[in-house]
Formats: C-alpha cells, sequence, structure tokens
C-alpha cells in the first residue's frame, strides 16, 4: 500500500479517538481543533494523491464488473456475523437504557407529536403546546420521523427503526464495494469499517445511542455519500433527498453539488434537479406544506431557545460552572461562550452568524475553485470531498455540539477510504 494512504487512515483514527476514547483530553481549545483538523485533511489530502496518482481513487462504480464466489461467500459470512454481533448489542443496551424523557425526549417527541398525528389522520405541522417549549410549531423534517411511522403500524421498537435504517444503509454500501474492490484483505477491512463505527459507538456512547435517533441520520449519509458515485439518476436523487428531508447539516453543500453536475454534464444535473425536486414536492411540500402554509414562518421557531438553555447550563450545574455541552471537547460554541462578549443571546448570534459566514464562504470559495480542483479530482469524489469538507465546517460551528452529531461526518469518512483504489499502486509501494 502506498504509504500516504496510511495518513487518510490515521486522520479516522484520530477522528475516532477525540470523538470517543479520549474525548476532551486536551479540553474545549486544543480537542475541537484536532477533530477538525483531522476532518478536514481527509477531505483534502485525496486531491494532493490524485496529483501524484490519477488513479489512486475509483471516480466511477465499475457495476459491470463480476464479483468472485470467494469475495461474495466471504463478505456474506462477515456481513452477517456483524449484523449478529450488532442485535445482540443493541438489544443489551436498549434493555439496560431504557427511554428516559427526562434524559433525551428526541423519540418521545417523536411519537406524541408526528407518529400520533400521521395515524389520526391531523395536520402534523400544526401548533403544538408541551415538552416545556410552551406552543411552537414542531420542527422535524418528514424523513427525520417518518420511519417511526412504520415501526408504529409494524409494531416495531422505535430504537430497532433507527438500527434497521443503519444495516440497510450499510447494505447498500457493502453491495458497492463488491463491485468495486477485487483485493479481499480491502473488501474486509471496508465491509468492518461501518461495524466498527458502529460498535464504537454503542460501546463509548451507548446509553446516547438508544435515546436518540442519530444512528438513522448517520445511515442516510452513508446511504447519500455511496450513491453520489451512482450512474442512475434516482439513485442519486434518492441519495439526496434522505438527509434533505431529514436535517439541515449539508445544505450549504447543495450549491457546491449541483454546480458541481452542471459543469460536467448538464443532462444528468437537470435530470437530477427535475427528480429531486419532485420529490421536495411529493413527500414535503404536498403532503405537509399545503395544509397549513403558515407553518414555513415558524417552523423551528424554539430552536433559539432550546439553544439558550444549554448554553446557561444543566439544571444540576451550579450557576458558575460552563455549560456542560458546550465544553465538551467538540466544535467551537465554546470559543463563543467563553471569549465572546455581551449577553448569552448576543454570544449566540455570534456563534450562529460564524456559522453561516464560514459556511457560505467555504461554499463560494469551493465553486470558485471547482474548475482548478476537477483537474484533478474527478467530477463524483470532487462531490464526496466537498461533503466532508462542508459537513466538518458546519459541525465545527454549531451553536451546540451535541457528542452525538460528531458522529454523522465519520461516515463520510469511511466512505472516503472505500474509494480508495489499492490496485493503482506498484508492487514498489506496499
Amino acid at each position: 500500500m502506498n504509504k500516504k494512504i496510511l495518513y487518510l487512515y490515521i486522520a479516522f483514527l484520530l477522528e475516532i479517538l477525540f470523538i470517543f476514547y479520549v474525548k476532551n483530553v486536551f479540553e474545549f481549545i486544543v480537542s475541537p481543533l484536532i477533530i477538525i483538523g483531522s476532518g478536514t485533511f481527509l477531505a483534502i489530502f485525496p486531491y494532493f494523491l490524485l496529483r501524484e496518482n490519477k488513479e489512486s481513487f475509483l471516480e466511477e462504480n465499475t457495476s459491470n464488473a463480476p464479483v468472485s464466489n470467494v469475495n461474495l461467500k466471504t463478505i456474506l459470512a462477515l456481513f452477517l456475523t456483524l449484523t449478529v454481533v450488532t442485535i445482540f448489542i443493541v438489544n443489551y443496551k436498549i434493555n439496560k437504557y431504557p427511554i428516559n424523557v427526562n434524559e433525551s425526549d428526541i423519540i418521545p417527541f417523536i411519537d406524541e407529536i408526528f407518529v400520533k398525528r400521521f395515524i389520526n389522520n391531523e395536520v402534523i405541522y400544526a401548533p403544538y403546546t408541551g415538552f416545556n417549549y410552551g406552543t411552537f410549531t414542531p420542527g422535524y423534517l418528514p424523513l427525520h420521523w417518518f420511519p417511526f411511522v412504520i415501526s408504529k403500524y409494524l409494531n416495531i421498537n422505535y430504537q430497532w427503526m433507527v438500527v434497521i435504517v443503519f444495516l440497510l444503509a450499510a447494505t447498500v454500501y457493502t453491495l458497492v464495494l463488491l463491485k468495486n474492490i477485487q483485493q479481499k484483505k480491502w473488501l474486509l477491512i471496508n465491509c468492518a469499517l461501518p461495524f466498527v463505527l458502529l460498535f464504537t459507538i454503542y460501546f463509548k456512547n451507548g446509553k446516547t445511542a438508544v435515546q436518540c435517533i442519530e444512528i438513522m441520520i448517520m445511515g442516510y449519509y452513508l446511504i447519500l455519500a455511496t450513491l453520489l458515485f451512482s450512474t442512475n439518476v434516482v439513485f442519486k436523487s434518492i441519495g439526496l433527498i434522505l438527509p434533505f428531508l431529514s436535517r439541515y447539516s449539508f445544505l450549504f453543500w447543495l450549491p457546491v453539488y449541483f454546480y458541481n453536475l452542471l459543469r460536467n454534464n448538464f443532462k444528468k444535473f437537470l435530470l437530477v434537479s427535475v427528480v429531486f425536486g419532485a420529490m421536495i414536492l411529493l413527500f414535503f411540500v404536498i403532503p405537509f406544506v399545503l395544509p397549513i402554509p403558515e407553518m414555513l414562518k415558524t417552523f423551528n421557531a424554539n430552536y433559539t431557545t432550546s439553544i439558550l438553555g444549554e448554553w446557561k447550563g444543566q439544571s444540576w450545574q451550579a450557576p458558575t460552572d460552563r455549560p456542560f455541552q458546550l465544553f465538551q471537547g467538540f466544535g467551537l460554541a465554546s470559543w463563543f461562550y467563553q471569549f465572546g462578549s455581551g449577553s448569552l443571546l448576543e454570544r449566540i448570534e455570534l456563534n450562529k452568524n460564524a456559522l453561516f459566514l464560514f459556511s457560505i464562504l467555504s461554499s463560494f470559495t469551493i465553486i470558485l475553485l471547482q474548475s482548478k480542483i476537477r483537474k484533478t479530482v474527478g467530477t463524483n469524489l470532487f462531490s464526496l470531498l466537498t461533503l466532508k469538507f462542508m459537513l466538518t465546517i458546519f459541525y465545527a460551528f454549531i451553536m451546540v455540539p451535541y457528542d452525538y452529531l460528531n458522529w454523522v461526518p465519520l461516515v463520510i469518512s469511511i466512505v472516503i477510504l472505500s474509494r480508495i483504489n489499492h490496485s493503482s499502486f506498484s508492487h514498489k509501494q506496499y
């Protein structure tokens, strides 16, 4: 293996270490910088590898490539084994940490508002009063809650639906691996990586894992990152719609993605735009916005109230303590709290402005440099690497850096590693 490829694995290891194993070891100044630096390195360093060897990363899926029976049987055995282990681990954690609304209201919130309203054929985004938020417009997008409607009808525990979505995403990812990687060693390693991440989450943050739905969101992003390399317009659009209708994190990346498509292939740009736009209309605007269009004015309006609550600290903290969620070694919100001036609301506003400013500047800069970068980096890999970069920037400046939010960019790192074309390097480099 090319020795420089190891740097990418080291960067991924640093992400894992500082998000899970040595969290906040260097406290709120240095720890976030290591995570941000590692994520940025994973997004940028492949460009320099490609300048040395244009075949060092896979740009297109080799959809017609034959899959050897040996590889198929080996990966099937590994995937099934890891799935069974996952089931045992998740079952243990679910039993150990039952849902507690006082610790996390995400799943109760979804059940009480979205699932009940959908089943009872009520207006989903009508104002709601409760959960200590006063009266507000529920602010979760459809794919953030609809899988739990399926859970309700099938009588499946909501916590299991989260894992099912991730396993489906891992299946899509693994099927693509089988078509693209011939060397058994790297096929096995890449197949195992999503499960290594999953096991790490349950081992180090098991309580959080079973009380939030972030593993499902990770599944969406794993599908997106994998399907970026598909030649099928519908598959590409499905990859885009899953995170778009669940979380706002990649919103600043979308102009980069569509501009990249436009410059590369106008027909594909047009088709993806039409299919993607049609999906937004069918799955969000027509069923949920048209019945109550005024919801757009107040959608997620209680978000600032939630942020302010976290910036004031937890109920169990002393008034002079630093807010717990801000000082866990994730993101730069602690910097704005510690070094910013003015009231809490003014510092929150400063943090929010920095988030928008750096995200917009990053998007604009990438678009300006697109033609130069694309001379070295292919269209699909460009989309993947810029997705990693934009998510790294977004989560660096998120106003409340919950630990679980940092899990999402890790699946993009995994897909970057899966695109390394190990067979392109000479034997002298192994």
